[in-house]
């Protein structure tokens, strides 16, 4: 019983929010053109990241829980895409400083850069 107890405890101390100052916000891009100007695309649109939502390509994103473990942040978000609501599943892993890999929905969606 208590070490089941003890094994909560240690996970629940590496299960933590995001914060206001998480390396994971800010403006991120597979293109780096997508830093510079809204595309249209995918991989020319900016991913933003705030501590309240994601925005990405067509998706507006409110989100719903954030946990993050390690270099890895998981957030289940309320998304509105073309017209249509759902919960989502998002992943960002850190890849380095600059550098986030994304699972937008369960699907790898590949590695963006910071923008600065």
């Amino acid at each position: 019983m208590q070490a089941t107890i003890v094994a909560a405890a240690m996970l629940g101390l590496q299960m933590q929010p995001a914060r206001a100052d998480d390396p994971f916000l800010g403006r991120w891009a597979i293109d780096p053109a997508g830093c510079s100007i809204h595309g249209d695309t995918s991989s020319t649109a900016p991913m933003i990241v705030t501590d309240k939502t994601v925005k990405w390509f067509v998706a507006n994103c409110l989100i719903k829980k954030s946990y993050r473990i390690g270099d890895t942040l998981a957030l289940q978000a309320q998304c509105s895409n073309e017209g249509k609501m759902h919960i989502m599943p998002i992943g960002l892993r850190l890849v380095g400083k600059d550098r986030v890999s994304v699972t937008w929905d369960k699907t790898p969606a590949g590695e963006m850069r910071r923008c600065k």
